[in-house]
């Protein structure tokens, strides 16, 4: 971002009560440029606008619901024509641990106890978050993805589930750098420019392989259903044969976490908790 745009955020800052702004620092969140004040921050699309109303219903919702939503305390337009939204900083390092993981998934069963209806029926993010699954499907050949396979049958499965299913509200992107911890707890969850109404094995699919059943186990101990393991694997496959074929994963990252998956699935290891 330009320098004009850091004298801008800092104006926006001010406007909102942030008493010292001399320190803004910028920060790269994925497809945000975030401006951090001495107690506030002003996140603003990078990529593609922000659908702020949007936003700020999710997490208005959210937090009527005991999910750590940011505190909303201001929302514009900058003058160089881009719409940002303000909330109250909270001090924390990203979610890791077994512990914090577990705290997660308690956090997540919160959020997936509102209805579906309550949230939007489809994410304001970039046309390539939303095409995930078209993606996924287009370029799961070119990844090693056997047609017939039992992978494949798994990122049909979850292509259909994204497409179809409303149930719950979801985050969209609920992964260890938009988790705020501070003392053994979830204190925020940041960057809901994937909320939408899905299922709850959509969200789940979008963590880490290695960080799903830490997070189960807090999960499993609220949740108002158990989730469907396969589906879930589905999702966790779909992300990841997106984003190999989109060439963000290297090669070979598909094979590998599908069979994971599947190994995981077979000796009745995944999703247990």
């Amino acid at each position: 971002m330009s320098g004009g745009e850091l004298a801008q955020a800092a104006q926006g800052l001010r406007r909102c009560g942030d008493p010292v702004v001399r320190g803004v620092r910028l920060r790269h969140g994925g497809n945000c440029a975030i401006y951090v004040g001495s107690r506030l921050v002003l996140r603003v699309g990078r990529s593609w606008p922000l659908d702020t109303a949007q936003e700020l219903r999710c997490w208005q919702v959210a937090r009527g619901h005991g999910v750590p939503a940011p505190e909303a305390l201001g929302s514009g337009v900058l003058p160089n024509g881009r719409p940002y939204v303000v909330y109250r900083h909270v001090a924390g390092v990203p979610v890791t641990s077994r512990a914090g993981l577990a705290a997660a998934g308690g956090t997540l069963a919160a959020l997936h106890a509102v209805p579906g209806r309550l949230f939007p029926r489809e994410a304001h993010n970039l046309p390539r978050r939303r095409a995930r699954y078209d993606t996924a499907l287009r370029g799961r050949a070119a990844v090693g993805v056997r047609p017939g396979s039992w992978a494949d049958g798994l990122l049909g499965r979850a292509a259909e589930d994204w497409r179809t299913s409303r149930e719950v509200a979801g985050h969209g992107d609920f992964r260890s750098p938009n988790l705020v911890a501070r003392g053994g707890r979830v204190a925020l969850v940041l960057d809901w420019s994937d909320a939408r109404a899905t299922s709850p094995e959509s969200d789940l699919g979008q963590l880490a392989p290695e960080q799903l059943d830490d997070v189960l186990a807090g999960y499993l101990a609220h949740a108002r259903r158990p989730p469907d393991p396969g589906l879930v694997a589905g999702h966790v496959l779909a992300r990841h044969v997106a984003l190999e074929a989109a060439g963000v994963f290297p090669a070979g990252t598909s094979v590998r976490v599908g069979d994971l998956l599947e190994e995981r699935l077979r000796q009745g290891r995944w999703g247990r908790g």
